[in-house]
């Protein structure tokens, strides 16, 4: 996976982290073992990046940060990937 500034996958990451440690831990899980395989996650592990992402982003949806503004910004949903 190439890094893009664009997307603001590290800031997302820390508010899974903070929000629900059990995602954040499959998440993360997947990434070092794709990191290991020296080549671009395959097809199901995208697939399933997707789908806890999607999972979060259901529970999380009405979340506010501490100004009321939605804890799950637009910018956090395009996918970079």
């Amino acid at each position: 996976m190439s890094f893009d500034a664009r997307c603001p996958a590290h800031q997302y990451l820390h508010l899974i982290e903070y929000k629900d440690i059990e995602t954040y831990n499959a998440i993360n899980r997947i990434f070092k073992y794709v990191n290991q395989q020296e080549y671009e996650p395959t097809r199901e592990q995208r697939e399933i990046i997707e789908y806890l992402l999607t999972e979060f982003e259901k529970v999380h949806k009405w979340d506010k940060n501490s100004k009321g503004k939605p804890l799950i910004q637009y910018k956090y949903k395009k996918r970079c990937l």
